[in-house]
């Protein structure tokens, strides 16, 4: 089982500061030094983790043809209030897990799922702009007001997958989330 806390590396942060004159070459220069070793500790969903299995609600095969397919929330609520140090940011990316596969380029959240003409179109709960599933984007997260806690929920509704033929039955979507505080 994951712990409920997820532990970061220390954040680090520098600051160089050189002395040199321009109009004079020197040998020597001097370079100090100075930096912050700080321990982050988030809570992730309440300390359930990042591991979860979302019920999506069931759609009926002229629904999904219809483009009225149904929503379900998976919630990702990352808590930091209660870390002695809270991070300036977090940096978030999203991408498909094994099963799942993308329908286009990935920056318009559309994934495709285990069965074959269903797709899930994924969009953030906190501003319903699309997840971008492409390989290497990620999400600039800076510091909020509500007391070190984020609210990144991600909502996924079942699409049909053009050019394709969907049939009934079973079908499964996973997603991988990398995290990472700063």
């Amino acid at each position: 089982m994951m712990s409920s806390k997820l532990n970061v590396l220390p954040l680090v942060l520098m600051l160089f500061e050189c002395s040199v004159l321009a109009a004079t070459p020197l040998p020597d220069t001097t370079m100090r030094i100075s930096m912050v070793v700080a321990d982050i500790t988030c809570q992730l969903n309440n300390g359930q983790g990042l591991s979860q299995q979302i019920a999506m609600p069931l759609v009926s095969l002229a629904e999904l043809q219809a483009g009225q397919g149904r929503s379900a929330e998976a919630p990702l609520i990352v808590n930091c209030a209660g870390s002695s140090t809270q991070p300036q940011s977090i940096l978030l990316s999203v991408q498909p897990a094994a099963g799942s596969s993308l329908m286009t380029d990935g920056s318009d959240g559309q994934l495709k799922t285990s069965k074959t003409g269903v797709g899930l179109q994924l969009t953030w709960k906190y501003n319903g702009l699309p997840v971008s599933l492409a390989e290497g984007d990620t999400v600039f997260l800076p510091a909020m007001s509500q007391g070190g806690v984020w609210n990144l929920g991600i909502v996924a509704k079942t699409i049909a997958v053009v050019g394709e033929t969907a049939s009934s039955g079973e079908y499964t979507g996973a997603l991988t989330l990398r995290l990472r505080y700063s």
